[in-house]
């Protein structure tokens, strides 16, 4: 699946519960590798990088700050799939 698709589909989920959220469109003007969409879900901090279903690579930068989130007590992963959006928030303890 294209990584919009997945996108899309995470950013709906969102909005359908009213949880606020932000996509993030990288520039020149933010640090490197900020996963791409950011939310506030019960309180949590939850920062997700999004992937498309097959070949999508995580580059050091994202899986350091992906780390650098999870290490300050915030919820992030990888998703390439509503499925694995999903399976993020659970471990999170968020559903």
């Amino acid at each position: 699946m294209l990584e919009k698709k997945v996108e899309n589909k995470i950013k709906k989920w969102l909005k359908d519960r009213n949880y606020w959220f932000f996509k993030v469109h990288g520039s020149i003007f933010q640090p490197a590798g900020i996963p791409d969409v950011l939310a506030c879900i019960n309180g949590k901090f939850v920062a997700i990088e999004v992937k498309r279903t097959k070949g999508g690579t995580v580059s050091p930068l994202q899986k350091a700050q992906i780390a650098k989130i999870k290490e300050n007590g915030g919820i992030a992963g990888v998703a390439s799939s509503m499925e694995g959006f999903l399976e993020i928030l659970k471990e999170g303890k968020l559903l």
